[in-house]
C-alpha cells in the first residue's frame, strides 16, 4: 500500500470515527441528558490531533540520503594472478 494510500485511508478512518462520536453526542442530546462538553469532547480532539499528524507525516515525501559519489559506480575487482595460473 502506497504511503498516499495509507493516508486517504487514515484520513476516512478518522472521519468516520469523529462522525461516530458526533451521533453518540447528538443522541444523548435527545434523550435529554446533561453533557458535559470538557469530558465529551476531550478524545474526539485527541483522536483527530494524533490521526492528523500521522496522516499529514504519511503524505510528505520521505527524506532519504543522496547515494554517496563512490557507491555510484563501483569498480570491477581485479582477479590474483595465482587464479590465473591456477586456471592455465
Amino acid at each position: 500500500m502506497t504511503r498516499r494510500r495509507k493516508a486517504v485511508t487514515l484520513f476516512l478512518g478518522l472521519a468516520a470515527l469523529l462522525l461516530l462520536f458526533a451521533v453518540k453526542m447528538a443522541v444523548e442530546v435527545r434523550r435529554g441528558e446533561e453533557i458535559f462538553w470538557l469530558a465529551e469532547l476531550w478524545a474526539p480532539a485527541a483522536v483527530l490531533s494524533i490521526g492528523l499528524v500521522t496522516g499529514i507525516e504519511f503524505l510528505m515525501v520521505p527524506n532519504h540520503p543522496a547515494p554517496s559519489a563512490g557507491l555510484a559506480h563501483p569498480k570491477p575487482v581485479k582477479k590474483a594472478r595465482r587464479a590465473k595460473k591456477a586456471a592455465k
